[in-house]
């Protein structure tokens, strides 16, 4: 995931080595990355440990 704003995203994406396809995410919702990310990764350890 590469974050920035308008001005320096495709500079961003291009050192991160990003390709065709992505999905771009402007505005707000922008913000919850971090916390669906950890919500995500709670959620993997929890069902991971039910195997």
């Amino acid at each position: 995931m590469v974050t920035g704003q308008v001005k320096d995203i495709y500079f961003r994406a291009q050192h991160a080595g990003l390709e065709n396809p992505a999905i771009i995410v402007i505005g707000e919702v922008v913000n919850l990355a971090s916390e669906l990310s950890a919500q995500q990764q709670i959620h993997n350890i929890l069902h991971s440990s039910n195997a």
